[in-house]
């Protein structure tokens, strides 16, 4: 096997890759100002572990990794890292795992654009401290994020449980700021309401439906009267009734 080096990029071409976990470990590490780049393609990049009581992608130990545009389902969960840092993930979906779409305990990592949704208990599970969840979605998991106060800050994102007994929190109260919720208690507080009042930085976040196109059939574009983007036509349309109040939530800064 080929160790990777800081500077390195490995590019995947288009396709599903099913049946193994691939893993990225301490000796495939970058270092600061070198990371080692991992990059699906735009037209879609999957790794299917078909197998859920194993990860579908393990980053244990690893630092100073970029990872971008791929798709993880079909595992225990998406993406694994325990003990890694200096992590950043652009574009990534962890779907339909059977227990986390993402455990990562470590720290700094950086989840941009990213998606999870439909895993089997949580979409992110994780411990270790100065992790940013940025402008992502996660979506249909009984427990939305179960993690530590100092483990995870989340801004500018849509949050959405699986029915009215899911929960936000599983466990303690992570910062979050010009977020969306939606179909899920918060776990920690009685209702959304006493979660704004109560000085931990939810009062700028919504409770409402963002009006997704189709989210159960993996369309988390917004809705909108002006028009968006329909994964099936592959192209814009104009045929929505709704606007999603999701859209100019995010914060002015």
């Amino acid at each position: 096997a080929y160790q990777l080096r800081g500077g390195d990029v490995v590019y995947i071409d288009t396709g599903a890759y099913p049946g193994q976990t691939t893993t990225i470990g301490a000796f495939d590490s970058g270092s600061a100002g070198f990371p080692v780049r991992i990059v699906g393609s735009t037209n879609g990049t999957t790794f299917n572990r078909g197998n859920t009581s194993a990860n579908v992608l393990d980053i244990s130990g690893a630092s100073f990794l970029e990872i971008e545009n791929l798709r993880l389902t079909g595992g225990q969960s998406g993406l694994y890292g325990s003990g890694s840092s200096d992590v950043a993930l652009r574009n990534v979906q962890c779907l339909g795992n059977g227990q986390n779409g993402i455990f990562a305990s470590g720290t700094r990592h950086t989840f941009d654009y990213c998606v999870s949704a439909g895993n089997g208990l949580r979409s992110y599970y994780g411990g270790g401290t100065e992790n940013q969840w940025r402008n992502g979605v996660m979506w249909g998991s009984p427990t939305v994020i179960q993690a530590s106060s100092n483990t995870l800050s989340v801004s500018n994102s849509i949050l959405v449980g699986n029915g009215p007994s899911a929960v936000l929190f599983g466990s303690q109260v992570v910062p979050g700021g010009y977020n969306l919720v939606w179909s899920t208690g918060v776990g920690t507080h009685d209702n959304f309401t006493v979660l704004q009042d109560a000085g931990l930085g939810w009062s700028n976040s919504l409770y409402a439906d963002p009006q997704f196109a189709n989210a159960a059939g993996g369309d988390f574009h917004l809705q909108s009267r002006t028009g968006r983007f329909d994964t099936n036509a592959m192209g814009f349309v104009t045929v929505d009734t709704n606007d999603s109040p999701a859209i100019d939530l995010g914060n002015p800064a």
